[in-house]
């Protein structure tokens, strides 16, 4: 048999081996372009965490000369989401003008008004279902008139009568199921007089007679 008289020794002597030598290099190509587009991504992603996370923790804020008075509107976001959080009216450094608050997941959470630092008008606050949870009206920073709490269901858990923040009216506690749980007055801020107690079911269990927030009595069902 012949010996032949020379022996494919590198890939430029065999024309599979070079075939095989381009396209290792096209993946090694294809690979670095992969490579630059995911790090592209990753710092696009880094850069907005750090600013919505930035924008969530101090917020942006805007001012405007009226008069004599600089005001303000700073509104915050939840971290690392487009979620407005919350927005405040500044005058002069003071709170002073609407205030409005958001769930994350975009419900509202609390909306009221302030004039010179203090709360003014009607206030609410929102469970994260939108139900209504608070509601009063502050007058010179204090609840007047009638406060309400409610369930996240919109049952009402609590209501008493306010005059300057002080209880001086009638105030009831309900049961989740909506029955009445508790009912009595206060005088000056002081439980007087007789508190009602039922149960879920709506039986009486009794009452509690108070003097000017003194218990001086106990009635059987």
């Amino acid at each position: 048999m012949p010996i032949p008289s020379a022996l494919p020794s590198s890939p430029a002597a065999d024309p599979h081996a070079a075939r095989a030598g381009a396209r290792a290099d096209a993946r090694r190509a294809l690979i670095r372009q992969v490579i630059g587009v995911v790090g592209i991504a990753s710092a696009i992603v880094v850069v907005g965490a750090v600013v919505t996370g930035y924008l969530g923790v101090v917020g942006t804020g805007s001012c405007e000369s009226d008069g004599d008075d600089e005001v303000c509107v700073r509104r915050a976001w939840w971290p690392f989401t487009i979620q407005q959080r919350a927005e405040h009216w500044t005058a002069n450094g003071v709170p002073d003008g609407p205030r409005f608050e958001w769930h994350s997941n975009g419900e509202p959470w609390v909306s009221g008004a302030y004039e010179h630092g203090k709360r003014v008008g009607p206030w609410r606050e929102f469970w994260s279902n939108g139900a209504l949870r608070f509601a009063g009206t502050y007058v010179d920073d204090r609840l007047t008139g009638v406060e309400e709490w409610f369930f996240p269901d919109g049952t009402p858990e609590w209501s008493v009568e306010r005059v300057a923040g002080v209880r001086v009216g009638l105030e009831r506690w309900y049961w989740p199921n909506g029955e009445l749980r508790r009912e009595g007055r206060y005088d000056g801020g002081e439980k007087h007089g007789a508190f009602v107690l039922t149960n879920e079911a709506g039986r009486s269990m009794g009452t509690i007679s108070y003097e000017h927030g003194v218990q001086v009595g106990r009635g059987a069902p």
